[in-house]
């Protein structure tokens, strides 16, 4: 193989995507060689004439052939950055996206007004150090996936203990790497298992009681898969993406189910669609939780949408 410099390199990768029409193709060319090479964006423009080593050359061409078959950027790199920490991802696990970092500061918020409440000072919630007790507050996350939203919350708020469950041992795996990597895997228990039938299988009943639940559920129509792009609907795991009942399924399940694991005032808290605020928030009131209310997300879109026992 000739030996080319990373100058051709990225003017080759940006001819490539660009004929396949992905919304930002010089930008992912540009990720795809700082991945390979291990550099700064910086150093691809100010030593265009560096001569990239034939292993390098051939797994960039691997990268932008993934790219232009539309998989997803992330899954090709292997990580996603969200609420400020890096996380690792790959097929099988839902790439986590900024709308959800939303429903994240809704729960931390939540927490540490509980916190306040059962007496805990701001440095007991806010140490960046190990909590001396384990779980002094308990949250569940229904659908873990990569972890981004356990994983985030045990990070900010440190005298949390958390469960995490899913029903594929992939996202467990998945969020157990990135629980180790942040320093929070051991106040993380993870389950396999659908919504709270791993929660009866394996923790005695004293276990399964919780200050908040919180889940970014399957909340997608089947109605609107072909409206998709490729790279969602063909690679990412349909079952953390869609659901029956127009969407609305796992909302009305979790919500008819999480009094009896939720403490008193205890809150669930749920990542919405756009267009299902007042569903979900009708939805919560049905199963007897008050002061139900939504959130909107940067967009100014419904987006959370949260309720007390």
């Amino acid at each position: 193989m000739e030996k080319q410099t990373i100058g051709e390199l990225l003017k080759w990768g940006k001819k490539e995507l660009r004929e396949t029409g992905l919304r930002s193709p010089d930008l992912d060319a540009e990720v795809l060689l700082m991945e390979v090479l291990g550099v700064e964006r910086l150093v691809l423009h100010v030593y265009p004439e560096r001569v990239v080593e034939p292993g390098q050359h051939e797994a960039y061409e691997e990268g932008i052939r993934r790219r232009k078959a539309q998989e997803p950027l992330h899954y090709i790199t292997g990580k996603k950055e969200f609420m400020g920490l890096d996380f690792h991802v790959e097929k099988g696990v839902l790439i986590p996206r900024g709308d959800t970092e939303v429903v994240v500061e809704a729960a931390i918020d939540t927490l540490k007004e509980i916190g306040k409440k059962k007496g805990f000072r701001d440095e007991e919630l806010n140490l960046v150090e190990k909590a001396e007790r384990r779980g002094e507050l308990r949250a569940l996350d229904i659908g873990v996936g990569s972890g981004a939203i356990a994983v985030s919350l045990l990070y900010y708020v440190k005298n949390l203990y958390m469960i995490g469950t899913d029903i594929s041992p992939i996202p467990l795996k998945v969020t157990g790497i990135n629980a180790k990597n942040h320093g929070v895997a051991h106040r993380l228990g993870l389950l396999e298992g659908s919504l709270f039938e791993a929660l009866d299988r394996a923790l005695p009943p004293e276990e399964r009681t919780f200050d908040l639940i919180i889940s970014n559920p399957p909340y997608i129509s089947f109605e609107v898969k072909e409206d998709l792009d490729r790279e969602v609907k063909d690679y990412e795991p349909e079952e953390a993406l869609f659901a029956e009942d127009h969407g609305l399924f796992y909302y009305r399940e979790i919500a008819r189910r999480a009094p009896s694991y939720l403490k008193t005032k205890g809150y669930l808290v749920f990542e919405i669609g756009y267009d299902q605020g007042n569903d979900v928030r009708r939805i919560l009131q049905q199963a007897g939780f008050s002061g139900v209310q939504i959130l909107k997300d940067l967009e100014n879109r419904d987006r959370v949408v949260m309720g007390k026992r």
